[in-house]
């Protein structure tokens, strides 16, 4: 093959060459064999403690830890306006800290208190003006304050003002504080009334640790090389115990015998709203019912099917003599004071949450709280 090549070495190389490559064939293979062994003693490691997680977590779902409530009878219709504002009743249903739709409940609550004036701004569509009748409410939240002394004049605020405020980075900064704060409070009034079952709350984080545990070793048990059978055998056990665990901290809801009783009411009086195109308003109630229920529509994110009910249940000069102060800011313009502040609100805190790579709006809140941790969470 070579026959031009004239370094030629006279000499019988190929039992040596044979042995050289055997040697290299020997070690390959003891490389391979050391490998497979380690490979095979951290699987058997994972697998033990995937094992030992998932046969500890069964013992503790053995046990029943926690208060057991009894399965909620079905939704009806409710016309009780509940006994708490539309804030709290936001943070006891959706298990939250209070989001920007309450916070305009809020505001609306206070103008029928005529602690404050909300009046539409004719020359600009869908902007309002918020006025300050009462200055003690100053005292109580740093959001109000934000608002009227620096989105403002100390008088009132203009709706097209906030949207504009919060462009700014440290404005937007000073927003959110002042609303998790906002929220941290809600969240306590929400606590005060002794709705929230500690030992359930409890009962529930450990069974989530537990699950997280269960998943992060099934996420590296997915970096190895395992046959069908195991991985297979592995994916169904996790989701048996995702299933189980589901029901698990379903029957034992961070609420206590009290708090149980509130949130299906509350269930019923939401069911109420959203089919509230279905029945007659006025065989219900007076328009004075209906007053009292558009702040938790709007808290409730259900004020545009509310006030469409109205406008077909009853006519102009009703509507107009019933509700007073919320028929010019609620009923009578294109877009109703609750959508055009959560709108103005949301963009505001949006543009800080964006600028700062945050994620966003304020629908969560803070965690913990009422849940059991930190922070201005609910529930």
């Amino acid at each position: 093959m070579t026959s031009q090549n004239t370094n030629v070495v006279d000499q019988n190389a190929k039992t040596r060459i044979q042995k050289q490559e055997a040697q290299l064939a020997q070690a390959a293979n003891k490389k391979r064999a050391a490998t497979k062994r380690q490979t095979a003693l951290v699987r058997n490691i994972v697998l033990l403690v995937y094992a030992c997680l998932f046969v500890g977590w069964l013992v503790w779902l053995a046990r029943r830890r926690g208060n057991l409530r009894a399965k909620l009878a079905p939704i009806v219709h409710s016309y009780a306006v509940p006994l708490f504002s539309a804030e709290v009743a936001q943070t006891i249903l959706k298990k939250k800290a209070p989001d920007s739709a309450a916070f305009s409940a809020y505001l609306l609550e206070l103008a029928a208190a005529k602690k404050i004036a909300i009046k539409p701004i004719k020359t600009k569509k869908e902007d309002y003006a918020v006025e300050l009748l009462d200055k003690t409410l100053l005292d109580r939240y740093d959001l109000l304050q934000l608002l009227f002394n620096d989105v403002g004049d100390g008088q009132q605020f203009l709706l097209s003002k906030l949207k504009k405020f919060g462009k700014g980075q440290l404005a937007g900064q000073k927003l959110q504080a002042a609303f998790s704060a906002w929220q941290t409070k809600v969240s306590s009034q929400a606590e005060e009334f002794g709705f929230k079952d500690l030992e359930n709350i409890k009962v529930r984080n450990y069974m989530w640790a537990w699950m997280i545990g269960l998943s992060l070793v099934a996420v590296l048990a997915g970096f190895l090389t395992w046959g069908t059978w195991a991985i297979g055998g592995i994916l169904l056990s996790l989701a048996a115990a995702y299933v189980l665990s589901f029901f698990y901290v379903k029957r034992r809801p961070p609420y206590s015998q009290t708090g149980w009783r509130a949130y299906y009411q509350l269930l019923c009086f939401q069911k109420m709203l959203k089919d509230i195109g279905r029945f007659n308003l006025k065989e219900v109630g007076e328009l004075i019912l209906w007053e009292q229920i558009l702040p938790y529509a709007v808290a409730f994110g259900l004020a545009d099917k509310v006030i469409a009910a109205l406008k077909t249940n009853f006519n102009t000069a009703e509507l107009e003599t019933g509700f007073g102060i919320y028929y010019p800011i609620i009923i009578a313009g294109n877009t109703n004071f609750g959508s055009a502040f959560n709108t103005n609100f949301t963009s505001a805190v949006g543009n800080y949450s964006s600028a700062t790579g945050g994620t966003g709006g304020f629908s969560g809140g803070s965690s913990g709280g009422f849940g059991g941790g930190s922070g201005g969470g609910a529930f």
